[in-house]
Order: structure tokens, then sequence, then C-alpha cells
């Protein structure tokens, strides 16, 4: 398993630490002369429980419409039209459409191709 951060902590803090996602690694004992021991808890935070919270936040974030604000302010960044942009499976040649999709891919674990949409053509008969 591989973790973000690691800690020791006491067994008073343990439980606290087990009820926030944390798990124990290992255990050592310190010896007190004339006052006992006491057992040292090493504790680690999954990368993988991280991801879940990061991903949760982004999940609320959506939620009150951020995704495409910040879609917006990547095509302006780019010179580009946010608005110009659709899931038709085209190829993403922008960098806006890159990102987009990038996007999808590492939040939503869906494979979404954007593409800037195509003006209509105009025929003379």
């Amino acid at each position: 398993m591989e973790y973000v951060r690691i800690e020791t902590c006491s067994e008073k803090n343990v439980q606290r630490h087990l009820d926030g996602g944390w798990k124990i690694i290992d255990t050592s004992k310190n010896k007190y002369p004339g006052e006992g021991s006491q057992i040292i808890y090493h504790v680690g935070y999954p990368a993988a429980k991280r991801i879940e919270d990061l991903l949760s936040i982004i999940k609320d974030y959506e939620k009150h419409g951020f995704k495409e604000k910040l879609f917006e302010n990547i095509a302006t960044e780019n010179e580009d039209d946010y608005k110009q942009y659709d899931c038709d499976g085209g190829v993403p040649i922008s960098e806006t459409a890159k990102y987009m999709s990038r996007y999808d891919s590492a939040v939503q674990n869906k494979n979404i191709t954007y593409s800037k949409r195509r003006p209509p053509q105009e025929y003379d008969f």
C-alpha cells in the first residue's frame, strides 16, 4: 500500500486517525525508566483515500458549475470559445479539447473526446 503521509501517534490519538481513514503501519514500544512503557503507532494515510477525498471535493465543485467555469477559463487562456466544443467523438486537436478530455478521464474515469464543432457547410445550388 502507498501512503501520502506517515505520522506517529500515541494510544490516545490512534482511534482518531483510524476514524479519519488512516491505517496502522507498525507499532513500537518506548520504555521509560521507572515510568513503564508507551506504545507508539506508526500510521499512514493511504494514497487511494487521498484520491477519494480529492474526487469528492471536485464533485462538490462540479455541482456548483465550476467545471464549466474551469473549461471556459481554459478556453479563454487558449484564445478559444468554450461554447464551440462538443463531445462528438472528433479528434481533440486544440489544447482546450485536450484539457477537457484529460479532465473527464482523470476525474470521471470516462473516455470522452471533445472537439470543436464544425461550422455548418454552405452549399451553392
